[in-house]
């Protein structure tokens, strides 16, 4: 399968917009209700994305450097932001 450059460039803009909101909303945690939703949006779609990437390994054998790094990152922030909710929550 070939995969074009400009698929992985879009999903970056993505992450870099998301990284930008979830900055802008971490320094409003006086008010946890305005970023809970978007903490559990995130850590949802890390956790499908991990699951896409071990699909994208298995089914299509796409197993690379990228592919191993972008598991790791998306791991990172799935226990991110379990940790945060975790952390309100008390």
């Amino acid at each position: 399968l070939y995969f074009a450059p400009v698929t992985a460039r879009l999903l970056a803009a993505v992450f870099i917009a998301w990284l930008v909101i979830m900055i802008r909303l971490y320094n409003q945690l006086d008010n946890w209700e305005k970023i809970e939703e978007w903490t559990l949006f995130g850590v949802m779609v890390q956790i499908l994305m991990i699951i896409a990437q071990i699909i994208g390994i298995t089914m299509y054998n796409m197993l690379s450097a990228g592919t191993i790094i972008a598991i790791i990152i998306n791991l990172f922030f799935t226990i991110l932001g379990i940790h945060i909710i975790m952390q309100k929550r008390k």
